[in-house]
């Protein structure tokens, strides 16, 4: 029986790919507001005044009623892809309306992008780039088994042997083993991944997802004794999961962790003849008291290499303050620590006369933050920033260019594909915001964010899906306050927002202040010149690559203005 130690490297990696050219201009359909040096935050002491029992002296409370209407046919999907919609009466959820306000109310406070975002730390697998660790002749990453005791994660070392499709089919009896489409079909032409020998030993085979130049698979020899256990701590497999289930999905591991046990000790684990731990490469390094821990692991020889730097890394110095801000002051928030209740309560809009669009299919894939030509601020023309800079930080908060009209989506229904049933251009529905305890300049950042800073002829909202192909595009037609025991308000509130951010963040003017969030203004005001195509790089020709390789940015795929 073919049963060794040890381990035989590969040095046949993919040859660089012919240099290409972006031969059509386009631009990218969306791109950020940069993060400015300045943020508002509220002390501690305001915070403990924030309250729905105490009133503020000149606290109001009532409702903005807002009307929209839409200029692009939209659509905020059901389960079925089509409207939502209470016995065929279509409305627009009020956490729609809620996200699309607070999305443009983040900005024009300056509120911290921080308690926005989530601290993920991203991955990457390119075996041109030499950061990429797991490619080097001296095989950093080790083979060895993940299990679980009593709760926790730990890795024990083994060594393995490469074997081709040829031996291994040759050797079970099986056939077809390299055309296998998953790791799961893999396994599933084995009695057994596990193989036991007359001497009382046992192997197991490690099998990894299809590739069209892939020959070999590996053979893991099980430890008699695990007694070489080496840690796997929260923070790292927190890192592992967001990598396997959020920023890939990952077959492998969803394969294996179903397998998976939590053993109570390795003589259950024995008695239970291997069968609930998952073979892996890993890596590991030395904790902050000198010990020995796992670094990061994943289910083929290559595996996604986690980057030294978490988004966190990437913020300004100016965002790393704790505090919460104006959002999460009218918004709420909850985390770990506390929480407090929002001071704005946003209802379900009913559309009267709804008229459906033809139905409409387009792969929505979204983008990936770790795309670091366009997700991270870039400096010098022909040379990039990437998760390995030093000196860089994310590219700001994220906006869809508003187009003029929608695109009809012409794609065939597919596993990748969303279809769903827009409402048709020029539906007009009526948005209720019942505000509570606000103080002056905070019922004038609501307006401000409703109306883009007194931009609403000129800014539109988004609305709903398929916004890269210009779905949702709303207008704000009107709205009107109704305080709660007032017969009239004769305050300005915008200007008393205004005036705050002035005073707090030492803007000379409200010109001055405007031109700091200016670039929000130009992605939702349509107006792009010259009128190019608004689409995404196309992966068919490789246009992310060639953009990469190319050494280009976000900025040349976006209006001028932007």
């Amino acid at each position: 029986m073919y049963k060794n130690s040890g381990y035989r490297g590969n040095n046949n990696y993919p040859k660089r790919s012919q240099q290409r050219t972006i031969t059509t201009d386009f631009y990218n359909p969306y791109a950020f507001v940069p993060l400015t040096n300045k943020i508002l935050l509220i002390d501690n002491q305001e915070k403990e005044i924030l309250s729905h029992d105490i009133p503020f002296n000149n606290g109001k409370s009532g409702t903005v009623s807002i009307d929209f209407e839409s200029l692009t046919p939209f659509c905020v999907c059901d389960t079925d892809g089509s409207n939502t919609s209470i016995y065929d009466n279509y409305f627009v959820p009020g956490t729609s309306i809620k996200g699309m306000i607070r999305n443009v109310f983040e900005i024009i406070t300056m509120s911290n992008i921080r308690n926005g975002i989530a601290n993920k730390r991203y991955s990457m697998r390119d075996l041109r780039n030499s950061a990429y660790e797991l490619k080097a002749s001296n095989h950093p990453q080790k083979s060895g088994f993940l299990i679980q005791l009593d709760g926790k994660f730990y890795i024990q070392k083994c060594s393995c042997e490469k074997y081709s499709y040829k031996d291994i089919e040759k050797e079970e009896g099986i056939s077809g083993l390299k055309n296998c489409k998953s790791v799961k079909e893999k396994y599933a032409k084995l009695q057994s991944p596990i193989v036991e020998y007359e001497d009382g030993s046992f192997t197991m085979w490690f099998f990894s997802g299809f590739m069209n130049n892939k020959n070999n698979e590996y053979l893991f020899d099980i430890p008699r004794e695990f007694d070489g256990l080496i840690p796997l701590k929260e923070e790292e497999y927190r890192d592992f999961i967001f990598i396997h289930e959020k920023e890939n999905e990952n077959a492998s591991w969803n394969f294996w962790k179903r397998k998976l046990k939590n053993y109570k000790s390795i003589e259950d684990l024995k008695k239970d003849v291997y069968k609930g731990i998952a073979p892996c490469f890993f890596r590991t390094k030395t904790d902050e008291v000198g010990d020995l821990c796992v670094k990061d692991l994943g289910f083929s020889f290559l595996y996604r290499q986690p980057y030294k730097k978490a988004i966190y890394d990437f913020l300004p110095s100016t965002y790393l303050q704790g505090g919460i801000d104006m959002t999460q002051s009218l918004f709420g928030y909850v985390n770990e620590k506390d929480a407090l209740k929002g001071r704005l309560q946003f209802e379900h809009s009913f559309i009267c006369n709804a008229r459906k669009e033809k139905e409409q299919t387009f792969i929505l894939g979204g983008p990936k933050p770790t795309y670091f030509p366009f997700y991270l601020k870039q400096g010098e023309p022909a040379k990039l920033h990437t998760y390995f800079s030093e000196q860089t930080y994310i590219s700001g908060h994220k906006r869809y260019l508003v187009q003029q009209n929608a695109v009809e989506g012409k794609e065939k229904p597919s596993k990748v594909t969303k279809t769903f049933v827009p409402l048709s251009a020029n539906t007009k529905f009526t948005a209720k915001i019942h505000f509570h305890n606000l103080r002056d300049y905070e019922l004038g950042a609501l307006i401000a964010a409703i109306t883009f800073c007194n931009h609403q002829t000129s800014c539109f909202h988004s609305l709903g899906i398929a916004k890269p192909f210009g779905y949702g595009k709303l207008r704000v037609n009107n709205y009107t306050i109704t305080m709660t025991g007032e017969d009239n308000c004769n305050i300005d509130f915008y200007h008393e927002f205004i005036s705050m951010m002035c005073n707090k963040l030492n803007f000379v003017n409200e010109a001055e202040y405007l031109k700091s969030i200016s670039y929000l203004f130009d992605i939702a005001s349509a107006h792009y010149i010259p009128q190019k195509r608004i689409r995404y790089p196309q992966m068919v020709d490789k246009e992310f690559d060639i953009i990469k390789n190319q050494k280009l940015s976000l900025t040349d795929f976006s209006p001028k203005n932007v």
